[in-house]
């Protein structure tokens, strides 16, 4: 009697231990309502390219399809009534458009001398000109309070300018500004030095001092000194008749600064 109590206990113990494990195995975890990782492999081929043009492209053409892709995924759930994926989607949509995207080939992408030949006295380049400088204006006045979203806008405004009145006679100032916004404020130098070009470029005697500008960030930004010679002579050999405490005061620097790297004394002090 004694052993069959014990074989039914063992069977009872035994068949507790597996409802146990059932109920486990079916019950919701913490991580059930979270997105799994589908598989994935890279493509174990190497990728070829022409050139840095060709890659630039693929890049491009790879981030369309990424975001082409999604939205596709994100209408098919809508359809299916699969509401919890397509709030996934959605969410993976948002994230992507948050992510920095950079063009690569900024000389490609930026207006030249050829492109622009300002002369006229253009109302609607005015309009955007002073809207644009508004908000320039606003985000400076008090120090490191700015708004990124509202010199996006100031860019866009600039360029406007630059891209669809290329006879305007504020192109020079559109393109400092553009420079100095993406100087100051985004940090994207090759921008900044590609800009600063075409507003000396646009209009030659642009009261703006683009060559000093650009010579800062070319010989302290991305040490490019001999191209930060060029224009630091050019800053020298600018006419004075009409200097202000400012230009004079660049010109001095830039003199300085020609003796510092033609004579191998090179001290960052800017």
């Amino acid at each position: 009697m004694k052993s069959n109590r014990v074989w039914g206990l063992t069977a009872v113990i035994a068949l507790g231990l597996l409802s146990l494990a059932g109920c486990q195995k079916d019950a919701p975890t913490e991580a059930s309502d979270r997105p799994v990782t589908p598989t994935a492999t890279a493509p174990t081929t190497n990728i070829t390219y022409q050139s840095e043009i060709d890659l630039v492209e693929k890049t491009a053409s790879a981030r369309l399809s990424y975001e082409t892709y999604l939205k596709a995924l994100r209408d098919y759930y809508e359809s299916q009534g699969m509401h919890d994926k397509r709030v996934w989607a959605d969410r993976e949509l948002e994230d992507l458009a948050k992510v920095r995207k950079y063009r690569y080939l900024v000389a490609a992408d930026t207006p030249g001398a050829a492109d622009v030949h300002p002369r006229d006295l253009i109302a609607e380049a005015n309009e955007l000109f002073m809207d644009a400088k508004k908000i320039y204006d606003n985000n400076r006045a008090v120090p490191l309070v700015f708004n990124k979203d509202e010199l996006r806008v100031a860019l866009n405004k600039f360029d406007r300018i630059i891209r669809q009145y290329p006879t305007s006679d504020k192109v020079d100032d559109a393109a400092y500004y553009e420079a100095e916004i993406y100087k100051e404020y985004f940090d994207e130098n090759l921008k900044a030095i590609e800009y600063y070009k075409l507003a000396y470029q646009a209009d030659p005697d642009t009261p703006h001092p683009a060559h000093f500008q650009r010579a800062v960030i070319l010989d302290f930004r991305l040490y490019r000194r001999d191209e930060a010679l060029v224009e630091y002579r050019a800053v020298v050999e600018s006419d004075s008749s009409h200097d202000t405490w400012q230009s004079k005061s660049d010109r001095d620097f830039a003199a300085a600064r020609i003796k510092q790297l033609t004579t191998g004394v090179d001290h960052d002090e800017r």
